[in-house]
């Protein structure tokens, strides 16, 4: 019954709810490659390279172009948002297949993961607009599933996949950047540990592959690229204690202000946030108190690299990627430790 609600908000969306403005900025380089074979954005009749764009979403969805036109079909205004709905169902099969890894089998754990999945800020986000932070997640997600898969079988292709798509997962958007860096000194250390030091060093170099070769992409296009990321980076409000303040007032405080302009729209907002930040909270506090409970640290260190993500990031709704993430995988761990006791 839960997957069916899911599937059929899918489907939905896909085809009722309007657009988002985010598109664009996603498609359009996405549009360019296919047509152009060149990662940028057409604006009237000049094409901009866009430095500042994690590349990874709109190239998988350049190439999902090409699979497309070979198989007919039209790019129009339906047609556009295909590749993301594709992403978004992925990543819900494989949050629960990965859930269902983690604690056994038990369809408890897996409904409270749909459960938090339906009712998140990051679903209230993602559902509508093409944007990359589902591709991310879904990237994270299978390297942490190869990851448990090696952990059991010790294949050492399953730790070479696990770190090539956490590598892919940094060059998607930058809040995958420094969750991603913890899971991955994690998952270093313990191929290390087991299997010695000529595995780790090809776990690392595979690791880093990605995100090198967008660095030198950037490195030869130098000028350009720091002008707009720099023009991205510095400015007024760019400061710890600003993006903090900011991150609070958008997903805190300025839910309960939406009362008095719209009761429909606040309840809406309410519906899908302070739930999400209740549970988060009473995730923390299992943790501090009990983190024994959680039999993969991996998890953890996600988690907390999510957290120092807000401080770093502005936060709405679709950056709540990995943070709805982990929160899903720790909560069915730990409630499913608990019905087991």
């Amino acid at each position: 019954m839960l997957i069916s609600s899911y599937c059929i908000t899918i489907i939905y969306s896909y085809f009722f709810l309007s657009h988002s403005v985010d598109d664009i900025f996603y498609f359009g380089p996405a549009v360019n490659l296919f047509e152009n074979g060149k990662y940028a954005l057409s604006v009237g009749d000049k094409i901009f390279t866009v430095f500042y764009l994690f590349p990874a979403f709109s190239l998988f969805n350049g190439f999902f172009l090409e699979v497309t036109n070979i198989l007919s079909f039209p790019i129009d205004h339906l047609s556009y948002r295909l590749f993301s709905k594709i992403i978004i169902l992925f990543l819900f099969f494989s949050i629960i297949h990965y859930v269902n890894r983690l604690n056994n089998g038990s369809i408890a754990a897996e409904n409270l993961a749909i459960v938090i999945l339906m009712t998140s800020p990051f679903m209230l986000g993602s559902v509508g607009s093409v944007r990359p932070e589902p591709l991310g997640v879904l990237l994270v997600c299978w390297s942490l599933i190869l990851f448990f898969y090696w952990q059991k079988r010790s294949k050492a292709k399953n730790l070479f996949l696990s770190n090539f798509f956490l590598g892919l997962a940094c060059i998607t958007h930058p809040i995958f950047i420094i969750p991603s860096i913890l899971i991955s000194s994690y998952m270093l250390a313990s191929s290390f540990k087991s299997c010695g030091t000529i595995l780790m060093l090809k776990s690392f170099l595979i690791l880093v592959f990605p995100f090198t070769c967008y660095l030198i992409w950037l490195i030869c296009n130098f000028d350009q690229a720091y002008i707009e990321l720099s023009n991205r980076v510095i400015n007024s409000n760019s400061g710890f204690l600003n993006i903090l303040l900011q991150n609070l007032n958008i997903n805190i405080f300025s839910i309960l202000s939406s009362f008095e302009t719209s009761l429909t729209t606040a309840i809406y907002r309410f519906y899908f946030s302070y739930p999400f930040h209740m549970l988060l909270v009473l995730v923390i506090l299992n943790l501090l108190t009990n983190s024994s409970r959680i039999k993969n640290p991996e998890l953890i260190f996600g988690l907390v690299g999510t957290i120092i993500n807000f401080i770093f990031i502005p936060h709405y709704d679709f950056h709540y990627a990995l943070l709805v993430f982990f929160t899903i995988c720790i909560a069915a761990s730990l409630f499913y430790e608990r019905i087991k006791d």
